[in-house]
Protein backbone atom coordinates (compact mmCIF):
# COMPACT_ATOMS: atom_id res chain seq x y z
CA UNK A 1 0.00 0.00 0.00
CA UNK A 2 2.97 2.35 0.41
CA UNK A 3 4.44 1.62 -2.74
CA UNK A 4 1.00 2.69 -4.49
CA UNK A 5 -0.06 5.11 -2.22
CA UNK A 6 2.21 8.29 -4.27
CA UNK A 7 0.83 7.14 -6.95
CA UNK A 8 -3.13 7.10 -5.82
CA UNK A 9 -2.45 10.59 -4.45
CA UNK A 10 -0.78 11.80 -7.47
CA UNK A 11 -4.35 10.66 -9.85
CA UNK A 12 -6.45 12.14 -7.05
CA UNK A 13 -4.92 15.51 -6.83
CA UNK A 14 -5.64 15.79 -10.93
CA UNK A 15 -9.61 14.16 -10.00
CA UNK A 16 -11.58 17.85 -10.10
CA UNK A 17 -14.56 16.88 -7.94
CA UNK A 18 -17.82 18.39 -9.45
CA UNK A 19 -21.21 17.38 -7.82
CA UNK A 20 -23.17 19.68 -10.34
CA UNK A 21 -21.32 17.58 -13.36
CA UNK A 22 -22.32 14.12 -11.75
CA UNK A 23 -25.45 15.27 -11.28
CA UNK A 24 -25.95 16.28 -15.24
CA UNK A 25 -24.38 12.84 -16.07
CA UNK A 26 -26.22 11.24 -14.33
CA UNK A 27 -29.91 13.36 -15.39
CA UNK A 28 -28.88 12.68 -18.78
CA UNK A 29 -28.31 8.80 -18.47
CA UNK A 30 -31.28 8.53 -17.61
CA UNK A 31 -33.33 10.57 -19.68
CA UNK A 32 -31.36 8.35 -22.79
CA UNK A 33 -32.10 5.02 -20.59
CA UNK A 34 -36.03 6.41 -20.34
CA UNK A 35 -35.98 7.38 -24.04
CA UNK A 36 -34.89 4.26 -25.30
CA UNK A 37 -37.42 2.43 -23.39
CA UNK A 38 -40.41 4.87 -24.17
CA UNK A 39 -39.39 4.08 -27.92
CA UNK A 40 -38.62 0.39 -27.59
CA UNK A 41 -34.90 1.04 -29.13
CA UNK A 42 -31.71 -0.91 -27.91
CA UNK A 43 -28.94 1.46 -29.43
CA UNK A 44 -28.26 5.31 -28.87
CA UNK A 45 -28.06 5.35 -32.60
CA UNK A 46 -30.67 4.61 -32.97
CA UNK A 47 -32.30 6.98 -31.09
CA UNK A 48 -30.38 9.82 -32.81
CA UNK A 49 -31.95 8.62 -36.12
CA UNK A 50 -35.81 8.70 -34.51
CA UNK A 51 -34.48 12.28 -33.75
CA UNK A 52 -33.56 13.23 -36.86
CA UNK A 53 -36.59 11.92 -38.46
CA UNK A 54 -38.86 13.48 -35.50
CA UNK A 55 -37.15 17.10 -36.60
CA UNK A 56 -37.22 16.42 -40.34
CA UNK A 57 -41.15 15.94 -39.18
CA UNK A 58 -41.54 18.99 -37.10
CA UNK A 59 -39.69 21.30 -39.85
CA UNK A 60 -42.12 20.10 -42.76
CA UNK A 61 -45.00 21.19 -40.61
CA UNK A 62 -43.35 24.28 -39.66
CA UNK A 63 -43.02 25.10 -43.18
CA UNK A 64 -46.14 23.63 -44.41
CA UNK A 65 -47.90 26.72 -45.22
CA UNK A 66 -44.72 27.84 -47.76
CA UNK A 67 -45.21 24.56 -49.59
CA UNK A 68 -48.80 24.91 -49.31
CA UNK A 69 -48.53 28.67 -51.63
CA UNK A 70 -46.10 26.89 -54.22
CA UNK A 71 -48.35 23.46 -54.34
CA UNK A 72 -51.12 26.10 -55.13
CA UNK A 73 -49.05 28.08 -57.45
CA UNK A 74 -48.29 24.47 -59.26
CA UNK A 75 -51.63 24.02 -59.79
CA UNK A 76 -52.32 27.48 -60.78
CA UNK A 77 -50.04 27.23 -63.44
CA UNK A 78 -51.75 23.59 -64.49
CA UNK A 79 -54.47 24.94 -64.79
CA UNK A 80 -53.66 27.60 -66.99
CA UNK A 81 -52.09 24.91 -69.22
CA UNK A 82 -55.13 22.57 -69.23
CA UNK A 83 -57.06 25.33 -70.07
CA UNK A 84 -54.73 26.46 -73.08
CA UNK A 85 -55.03 22.37 -74.32
CA UNK A 86 -58.67 22.13 -73.64
CA UNK A 87 -59.53 24.87 -75.58
CA UNK A 88 -57.20 23.56 -78.51
CA UNK A 89 -58.94 20.61 -78.45
CA UNK A 90 -62.65 21.41 -78.57
CA UNK A 91 -61.38 24.11 -81.46
CA UNK A 92 -60.40 21.07 -83.11
CA UNK A 93 -63.79 19.15 -82.31
CA UNK A 94 -65.29 21.89 -83.73
CA UNK A 95 -63.88 21.73 -86.88
CA UNK A 96 -64.18 18.07 -87.31
CA UNK A 97 -67.76 17.39 -86.52
CA UNK A 98 -69.63 18.39 -89.54
CA UNK A 99 -66.93 15.91 -91.17
CA UNK A 100 -67.61 13.38 -89.23
CA UNK A 101 -71.36 13.78 -89.33
CA UNK A 102 -71.56 13.98 -92.86
CA UNK A 103 -69.32 10.48 -93.04
CA UNK A 104 -71.93 8.79 -91.04
CA UNK A 105 -74.78 9.80 -92.73
CA UNK A 106 -73.11 8.73 -95.80
CA UNK A 107 -72.59 5.29 -94.51
CA UNK A 108 -75.91 5.04 -92.92
CA UNK A 109 -77.86 6.15 -96.25
CA UNK A 110 -75.77 3.30 -97.68
CA UNK A 111 -77.84 0.76 -94.83
CA UNK A 112 -81.23 1.76 -95.98
CA UNK A 113 -81.78 4.88 -93.66
CA UNK A 114 -81.88 7.52 -96.19
CA UNK A 115 -83.04 10.38 -93.90
CA UNK A 116 -80.94 9.56 -91.01
CA UNK A 117 -79.05 12.64 -89.31
CA UNK A 118 -76.32 12.53 -87.04
CA UNK A 119 -75.41 15.49 -85.18
CA UNK A 120 -72.39 15.70 -82.67
CA UNK A 121 -73.38 18.52 -79.92
CA UNK A 122 -70.61 19.85 -77.99
CA UNK A 123 -71.08 22.06 -74.82
CA UNK A 124 -68.37 23.00 -71.87
CA UNK A 125 -68.63 20.52 -68.41
CA UNK A 126 -68.40 22.68 -65.60
CA UNK A 127 -65.08 21.41 -64.25
CA UNK A 128 -62.12 19.52 -66.51
CA UNK A 129 -62.79 15.56 -67.59
CA UNK A 130 -60.17 13.17 -69.14
CA UNK A 131 -61.39 14.50 -72.34
CA UNK A 132 -61.07 17.75 -71.68
CA UNK A 133 -64.02 20.72 -71.16
CA UNK A 134 -66.36 19.20 -73.72
CA UNK A 135 -69.41 17.51 -72.78
CA UNK A 136 -69.78 15.59 -76.28
CA UNK A 137 -73.67 14.19 -77.09
CA UNK A 138 -74.44 12.06 -80.32
CA UNK A 139 -77.53 12.45 -81.09
CA UNK A 140 -79.65 11.01 -83.91
CA UNK A 141 -82.75 10.72 -86.00
CA UNK A 142 -83.70 8.01 -88.59
CA UNK A 143 -87.07 9.77 -89.99
CA UNK A 144 -87.94 12.95 -91.62
CA UNK A 145 -90.44 14.08 -88.87
CA UNK A 146 -88.48 13.64 -85.77
CA UNK A 147 -85.63 16.02 -84.41
CA UNK A 148 -82.64 14.41 -83.49
CA UNK A 149 -82.16 13.35 -80.20
CA UNK A 150 -79.69 11.06 -77.93
CA UNK A 151 -78.68 7.73 -79.28
CA UNK A 152 -79.55 5.95 -76.13
CA UNK A 153 -82.95 7.23 -75.95
CA UNK A 154 -84.28 6.77 -79.95
CA UNK A 155 -82.01 4.61 -81.54
CA UNK A 156 -83.66 0.66 -82.31
CA UNK A 157 -81.67 -2.20 -81.85
CA UNK A 158 -81.07 -2.23 -85.98
CA UNK A 159 -80.42 1.46 -85.91
CA UNK A 160 -77.69 1.09 -83.09
CA UNK A 161 -76.02 -1.67 -84.61
CA UNK A 162 -75.78 0.84 -88.21
CA UNK A 163 -74.82 3.63 -86.61
CA UNK A 164 -71.97 1.56 -83.98
CA UNK A 165 -70.75 0.09 -87.60
CA UNK A 166 -70.70 3.25 -89.05
CA UNK A 167 -68.36 4.80 -86.29
CA UNK A 168 -66.26 1.88 -86.01
CA UNK A 169 -65.70 1.91 -89.99
CA UNK A 170 -64.45 5.45 -89.73
CA UNK A 171 -62.58 4.88 -86.63
CA UNK A 172 -60.75 2.01 -88.55
CA UNK A 173 -59.94 4.29 -91.01
CA UNK A 174 -58.76 7.20 -89.02
CA UNK A 175 -56.53 4.98 -86.81
CA UNK A 176 -55.27 2.38 -88.61
CA UNK A 177 -56.10 -0.20 -86.31
CA UNK A 178 -54.14 -3.69 -86.71
CA UNK A 179 -57.18 -5.49 -85.90
CA UNK A 180 -60.59 -5.17 -84.68
CA UNK A 181 -63.26 -7.32 -83.54
CA UNK A 182 -67.13 -6.99 -83.80
CA UNK A 183 -69.12 -8.90 -81.66
CA UNK A 184 -72.69 -9.39 -83.53
CA UNK A 185 -72.56 -6.14 -84.16
CA UNK A 186 -75.43 -6.91 -86.99
CA UNK A 187 -77.62 -7.36 -84.06
CA UNK A 188 -81.35 -6.92 -84.99
CA UNK A 189 -80.67 -6.25 -89.12
CA UNK A 190 -81.45 -8.94 -91.53
CA UNK A 191 -82.02 -9.03 -95.43
CA UNK A 192 -80.49 -6.38 -97.79
CA UNK A 193 -79.21 -4.51 -94.48
CA UNK A 194 -77.52 -7.59 -93.45
CA UNK A 195 -75.77 -7.70 -97.12
CA UNK A 196 -74.79 -4.14 -97.04
CA UNK A 197 -73.28 -3.92 -93.72
CA UNK A 198 -71.17 -7.44 -94.97
CA UNK A 199 -70.19 -4.82 -98.02
CA UNK A 200 -69.01 -2.56 -95.46
CA UNK A 201 -67.47 -4.98 -93.24
CA UNK A 202 -65.75 -6.72 -95.97
CA UNK A 203 -64.62 -3.37 -97.31
CA UNK A 204 -62.63 -2.49 -94.07
CA UNK A 205 -60.72 -6.14 -93.86
CA UNK A 206 -59.01 -4.95 -97.72
CA UNK A 207 -56.85 -2.58 -94.87
CA UNK A 208 -56.93 -4.14 -91.52
CA UNK A 209 -57.76 -7.46 -90.41
CA UNK A 210 -61.46 -8.26 -88.91
CA UNK A 211 -62.85 -10.80 -86.93
CA UNK A 212 -66.62 -10.73 -86.83
CA UNK A 213 -69.11 -12.87 -84.43
CA UNK A 214 -72.32 -13.36 -86.35
CA UNK A 215 -75.36 -15.09 -87.18
CA UNK A 216 -76.12 -14.06 -90.36
CA UNK A 217 -75.57 -15.64 -93.68
CA UNK A 218 -75.35 -13.00 -95.42
CA UNK A 219 -72.45 -11.44 -93.83
CA UNK A 220 -70.84 -15.19 -92.92
CA UNK A 221 -70.51 -15.66 -96.36
CA UNK A 222 -68.40 -12.81 -96.79
CA UNK A 223 -65.65 -13.79 -95.30
CA UNK A 224 -62.03 -14.92 -96.24
CA UNK A 225 -62.03 -17.54 -93.49
CA UNK A 226 -64.88 -19.25 -91.81
CA UNK A 227 -64.55 -20.61 -88.13
CA UNK A 228 -67.39 -22.23 -86.11
CA UNK A 229 -67.72 -21.44 -82.43
CA UNK A 230 -69.25 -25.12 -81.00
CA UNK A 231 -69.52 -26.51 -77.31
CA UNK A 232 -69.25 -30.29 -76.61
CA UNK A 233 -69.73 -32.09 -73.04
CA UNK A 234 -66.95 -34.37 -71.38
CA UNK A 235 -67.72 -36.51 -68.17
CA UNK A 236 -68.61 -33.00 -65.45
CA UNK A 237 -67.24 -30.29 -67.90
CA UNK A 238 -68.56 -28.38 -70.95
CA UNK A 239 -65.99 -27.30 -73.63
CA UNK A 240 -65.69 -24.46 -75.89
CA UNK A 241 -64.09 -25.39 -79.51
CA UNK A 242 -63.10 -23.45 -82.62
CA UNK A 243 -62.87 -24.73 -85.88
CA UNK A 244 -61.89 -23.41 -89.38
CA UNK A 245 -64.28 -25.06 -91.72
CA UNK A 246 -63.49 -26.49 -94.92
CA UNK A 247 -65.34 -25.27 -98.04
CA UNK A 248 -67.92 -27.76 -97.90
CA UNK A 249 -68.47 -27.51 -94.60
CA UNK A 250 -68.75 -23.87 -94.94
CA UNK A 251 -71.90 -24.28 -97.25
CA UNK A 252 -73.50 -26.60 -94.66
CA UNK A 253 -72.87 -24.22 -91.59
CA UNK A 254 -74.24 -21.35 -94.13
CA UNK A 255 -77.19 -23.73 -95.08
CA UNK A 256 -77.67 -23.49 -91.70
CA UNK A 257 -77.88 -20.46 -90.70
CA UNK A 258 -80.70 -19.95 -93.74
CA UNK A 259 -82.69 -23.54 -92.94
CA UNK A 260 -81.98 -24.64 -89.34
CA UNK A 261 -81.26 -27.83 -88.35
CA UNK A 262 -83.31 -29.21 -91.05
CA UNK A 263 -81.15 -28.71 -94.02
CA UNK A 264 -82.83 -28.45 -97.18
CA UNK A 265 -81.74 -28.52 -101.54
CA UNK A 266 -82.82 -24.61 -101.72
CA UNK A 267 -80.92 -23.42 -98.42
CA UNK A 268 -77.89 -25.47 -99.57
CA UNK A 269 -78.22 -23.95 -103.31
CA UNK A 270 -78.90 -20.54 -101.48
CA UNK A 271 -75.77 -21.23 -99.15
CA UNK A 272 -73.34 -22.03 -102.64
CA UNK A 273 -74.53 -19.04 -104.79
CA UNK A 274 -73.98 -16.84 -101.59
CA UNK A 275 -70.22 -17.37 -101.84
CA UNK A 276 -69.88 -18.03 -105.22
CA UNK A 277 -71.22 -14.16 -105.20
CA UNK A 278 -68.62 -13.13 -102.37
Amino acid sequence: MKDIYPSVDKLAIGIEDNPDRLEFVKHRLDLINSLLQKHKLLKISELLELKNKLSKDINSIVTADEKISQLKKQIEQQKQLLTMLAAILSEKRKSSAPGLEKRVEDILHQLGMPNAVFLVELSQSADFTPSGLDKIKFLFSANKQSSPQEISKVASGGEMARLMLSLKAIIAHTMALPTIIFDEIDSGVSGDIADKMGNIIANLASFTQVINITHLPQIASKGKNHYLVYKQDHLEFTYTHIKLLTAPERVTEIAKMLSGEQLSDAAINNARELLKQN
